[in-house]
């Protein structure tokens, strides 16, 4: 009797747990697929125009854009999703206010210190990289602090109770407005239509995405109480609180985004473009699960033991699923996916296959960097994404110059599956289960043990 009521027990518990996140996902998943759509559009037309060595060049500025950007808020944007909930829930509007003064402070510094450190590694490596990549490098400088504010614009909604809203920010207005503003800048300029004329159709969708951001965040809060709030702050503990995060986005931006750069760095102009469509091809698989995390965020959060493992193997049987469908469809049309946008992108098929199957082995372990987060585990986060960053650089520098995209490729899905088996080995000591799609052992009474 004891093992069918377990049994009952656990199907109610799954049960609630697929219900929640389906729910959840719902939105994210519509953004998602919308995002994809236009990223299709912009990427064709950006390739057939510009071609493949100009598009390049373009990626590789847009990498730096992105990692230099996301980690411009030195964590504090990451920190906002937790503490705005809790001061919302808690009605404490001097704290919501200060802390979201405070990331601001944050991001303005970072800005400050990650636009110096672009345009110093352009000026040292003027010399060795590809000349194609110049003048569009340099505009960099202007991309990152937009990156910036959209990102501190992504951990507010999400921290408002607006997380399809905030996917919505950087999946979808920014990609169709710069979409928009890009077809019209080729309408104008017209053969002359260059990668910097692209960079500034991007900036353009940086800038409008983060001002819609801000009015959607507006007309979520209430604005009277905020605005006649007295901020407090606790910039100290914050400060240490966020550094750790930081960390965790820099190592997670090395293994996403140091083959491209590295590339970039070591191979001509054309190899960094064809790489990232893609990677970016490949990242489909990891789609399904990049939709269900902000639903299973919150859940992660506020369960322990069967119900916690039940949410997590919910949300682990959400994304597998369609990631072995975009897998089996990159494995059969992928060649004609990469030749829609020009026969030379057809060479990053192999490169694709290989990131193909180490995207979909992690899945299949499920959501565990977002469990562990959720339950205080930063420090043995940390510790894998450091652990998978300096496997991923020293086998970039090793493999690159030797096979140039597919050695960058396997590189990166050596440190992406040695990441994600460290992921959940922290799990497994921390909580005391796996959520793994093979996974069966439920606990009923976890006891969460530190991190050592």
């Amino acid at each position: 009797m004891t093992k069918v009521r377990d049994n009952l027990n656990e199907a109610m518990l799954t049960s609630d747990a697929s219900a929640t996140l389906a729910r959840g996902a719902r939105g994210s998943w519509m953004v998602s697929v919308a995002g994809l759509a236009i990223a299709f559009v912009t990427t064709m037309l950006l390739t057939r125009t510009l071609g493949e060595r100009q598009y390049g060049a373009l990626m590789y500025a847009a990498a730096w854009a992105e990692v230099l950007g996301m980690l411009a808020p030195l964590g504090a944007d990451k920190l906002i999703i937790r503490e705005l909930a809790r001061f919302r829930a808690q009605h404490d509007w001097s704290q919501a206010r200060g802390i979201m003064r405070w990331t601001m402070r944050c991001t303005f510094a970072g800005t400050a210190v990650a636009i110096a450190i672009a345009l110093l590694f352009g000026w040292i490596m003027r010399d060795q990289l590809d000349a194609a990549l110049f003048p569009v490098f340099w505009f960099t400088a202007a991309l990152i602090p937009a990156r910036a504010f959209l990102q501190v614009k992504h951990g507010e909604l999400i921290g408002a109770s607006r997380p399809v809203a905030a996917l919505a920010a950087t999946s979808v207005n920014f990609p169709l407005v710069w979409l928009i503003l890009t077809g019209a800048v080729l309408w104008v300029a017209g053969a002359n239509f260059s990668t910097t004329h692209a960079a500034f159709a991007a900036l353009g969708g940086l800038l409008i995405a983060t001002w819609i951001a801000r009015w959607q965040l507006h007309a979520t809060i209430d604005r009277d109480a905020l605005c006649n709030a007295q901020p407090q702050a606790h910039s100290q503990q914050w400060f240490r609180e966020a550094l750790p995060m930081m960390f965790i986005i820099a190592l997670a931006l090395i293994n996403l985004r140091m083959d491209v750069i590295m590339l970039g760095a070591m191979r001509p102009a054309e190899e960094p473009g064809i790489y990232w469509l893609a990677a970016q091809l490949a990242f489909l698989i990891r789609l399904a699960i990049v939709a269900v995390n902000p639903a299973l965020a919150p859940l992660a959060a506020s369960r322990d033991g069967a119900a916690l493992q039940s949410a997590a193997r919910a949300a682990s049987r959400l994304a597998f699923v369609p990631a072995l469908v975009c897998a089996i469809g990159l494995v059969i049309a992928g060649r004609w996916v990469l030749g829609l946008f020009a026969p030379a992108f057809v060479a990053g098929y192999p490169t694709m296959m290989i990131l193909v199957a180490s995207l979909l082995i992690v899945t299949a372990m499920g959501p565990v960097e977002t469990v562990l987060m959720m339950k205080g585990g930063q420090g043995a986060a940390a510790r894998a994404a450091a652990s998978a960053a300096a496997i991923n650089i020293v086998l970039n520098a090793l493999f690159i110059p030797q096979w140039g995209m597919v050695g960058a490729a396997i590189a990166t899905a050596i440190s992406t599956i040695a990441w994600g088996l460290a992921m959940t080995l922290a799990v497994r000591r921390r909580l005391g289960f796996g959520m793994s799609i093979i996974s069966r052992d439920i606990v009923d009474h976890p006891e969460e043990r530190p991190c050592p």
